[in-house]
């Protein structure tokens, strides 16, 4: 491959050589000029190393996610939980990150969970079965409030868990309660008209 200057690089060349840079720490295969690689070195684009416990987040405007990283499976390959590029909820066993990612601050993790708690619907006076087991009565208005604390959502307090490790509370359905209770009524009801 022709030794090529800076200014002869497009776009696409330069993210793909920054990539590089950032996964291992060097431009590798590419066989670019030295100068690029100072080019890149003066833009104080380290190579990320990703830590378990940690948030980050994509750089990439059309490939944005933001997820914790729990587990380390292989050399590139980790368990996470957060968001995909399409905004959605996942909880992956293997995940292969991007290499243009940065850790995420905690007030754009805790945002981040923070719109899926509504969006799954969590708000005052709705009953649900926290981490815990612990169904609640809902919460009022003023108690109802966000807390982040050790890799944890909570609601009002650091009792109340709604979010720990990948898994969310559920909403609990009182109309289902009672359609369960209807239909172990029926049941009892069958068996004992076969008694008759």
């Amino acid at each position: 491959m022709k030794q090529r200057k800076l200014s002869e690089l497009n776009a696409e060349e330069k993210k793909i050589a920054v990539m590089a840079l950032r996964k291992y720490g060097k431009l590798g295969w590419l066989s670019y000029v030295k100068e690029v690689e100072d080019f890149i070195k003066h833009q104080n684009l380290e190579p990320t190393t990703i830590e378990v416990g940690k948030v980050y987040k994509s750089n990439s405007g059309n490939n944005y996610f933001i997820a914790m990283v729990t587990s380390k499976k292989g050399d590139d390959c980790f368990s996470c939980h957060g968001f995909n590029s399409l905004g959605e909820w996942f909880n992956s066993d293997g995940s292969y990150l991007d290499d243009d990612i940065t850790e995420a601050t905690e007030s754009e993790w805790f945002e981040a969970l923070e719109k899926e708690a509504k969006r799954i619907g969590y708000k005052p006076y709705v009953k649900m079965r926290l981490l815990d087991g612990f169904i609640t009565n809902g919460f009022t208005e003023s108690e109802f409030k966000y807390l982040f604390k050790d890799g944890i959502l909570y609601i009002y307090s650091d009792v109340y868990p709604v979010m720990k490790d990948g898994i969310w509370a559920e909403i609990v359905d009182e109309k289902q309660e009672i359609r369960d209770q209807i239909e172990k009524l029926e049941s009892e009801l069958v068996k004992l008209k076969e008694m008759l």
